[in-house]
C-alpha cells in the first residue's frame, strides 16, 4: 500500500519459466467497482512464456454446487446467472496487457501475440463446456465491449467468432447467452446483429453510451433481448429530471424484448434518491 487509504494486491505467478505479477487496486470508493488493475501481467516480451504458461496450465473446475445452493437461497426473487470468460481478444486487452501494450502487441501481431490468444481461445472454450452442463439457465459473458477501443475491425475478426462459438457449445444444453456490452457500440451496431446470442445487457443509451435505443432496435430488430443499463449520471440530475428521463426511457422500450435496469455503479450519494425516484417511475408506467 502506497498510502494508508489506499489498499493493493499484489497477485504473483511462479512457473517454471520465471514469475510475472499483476498490482490491483482494491481501495475505490463505494459507486464506482471494487478494483483497477494498476499493473498488468504482461508488460515486456520476456513475459510472454510466463503468462503463455499461465494459461496453459490453468484448470477449469466445476462449481455446481455452490451455484446450486445461491439458486435455493433466492428462490423465485430472481434468477442466478453463471459467470463465463470474456473473448479472448477482451481478456488480452482488459487483464493481461491493458490498453498501451495491448495497442502495441495487436498492431504488431507478433508470434507470441498469436500463439497466447491461440491458448485463450481453446481454454475458453474448456471453461463453456464445462459452465454448458451446469444447472445454470443462463450464462454470462463479462465482455465489458467499447467500440472505440477496439473498433470495427478487431470485433469482426476475433470478438464475433468467439462470441458464436461460445453460443452454439451453450445452445447445444439449452442454455442461454447473455454478453455484457456496457461501453460506447454506435461504431459496431451494424455488426452486431452477426452475433448469435440470447441478450446484449449492460447496453448503456447516451448520455454515457453513444447508441440510442431507437436507433439500435431499428438495426437489431428482436434478434435479442436488450438488458438496458440506465445511465449513472443521470442520478446527479435534479430529482425532476431524473423522473424525465427515466419516463421517456420507459416510453422507448414498451412494446420490445427489454430489460430495464442498473447494471453499473450507482454514486453512493446519490443511491436513497435514484432507487425511490426509480421505484415511483415504474410504479406508475409499468404494469405487470
Amino acid at each position: 500500500s502506497s498510502a494508508a487509504s489506499d489498499v493493493y494486491k499484489r497477485q504473483t505467478y511462479h512457473t517454471p519459466l520465471g514469475d510475472a505479477y499483476a498490482l490491483i487496486r482494491a481501495s475505490l470508493s463505494l459507486g464506482t467497482g471494487s478494483s483497477w488493475i494498476v499493473k498488468h501481467l504482461l508488460e515486456r516480451r520476456e513475459d510472454y512464456d510466463v503468462v503463455k504458461y499461465i494459461i496453459e496450465n490453468t484448470e477449469y473446475v466445476p462449481n455446481y454446487e455452490n451455484f446450486s445452493l445461491t439458486e435455493r437461497f433466492l428462490g423465485d426473487d430472481g434468477i442466478v446467472m453463471a459467470i463465463a470468460p470474456p473473448s479472448p481478444l477482451m481478456r488480452l486487452f482488459k487483464e493481461i496487457m491493458g490498453q498501451r501494450i495491448f495497442a502495441i502487441e495487436v498492431y504488431r501481431q507478433s508470434d507470441d501475440f498469436k500463439e497466447l490468444f491461440d491458448i485463450l481461445w481453446r481454454k475458453h472454450q474448456e471453461a463453456y463446456e464445462i459452465v454448458a452442463e451446469s444447472p445454470a439457465k443462463v450464462v454470462w459473458c463479462i465482455e465489458n465491449m467499447d467500440g472505440i477501443f477496439i473498433g470495427p475491425k478487431l470485433f469482426k475478426k476475433y470478438c464475433i467468432p468467439a462470441y458464436n462459438k461460445y453460443a452454439e457449445i451453450l445452445h447445444s444444453k439449452g442454455k442461454l447467452m447473455s454478453i455484457h456490452m456496457d461501453g460506447r457500440l454506435r461504431c459496431l451496431k451494424e455488426l452486431i446483429p452477426q452475433i448469435n446470442v440470447d441478450c446484449i445487457d449492460g447496453f448503456t443509451p447516451p448520455p454515457i453510451g453513444d447508441l440510442p435505443i431507437r436507433e439500435a432496435r431499428g438495426i437489431w430488430g428482436d434478434k435479442f433481448a436488450i438488458w438496458i443499463n440506465i445511465p449513472e449520471s443521470i442520478f446527479y440530475y435534479e430529482p425532476k429530471k431524473i423522473k424525465e428521463y427515466l419516463i421517456n426511457l420507459i416510453g422507448e422500450v414498451k412494446g420490445g424484448r427489454f430489460i430495464v435496469g442498473i447494471t453499473e455503479d450507482i454514486p453512493t450519494e446519490r443511491f436513497e434518491i435514484a432507487c425511490r425516484i426509480l421505484g415511483e417511475v415504474m410504479k406508475e408506467n409499468i404494469r405487470c
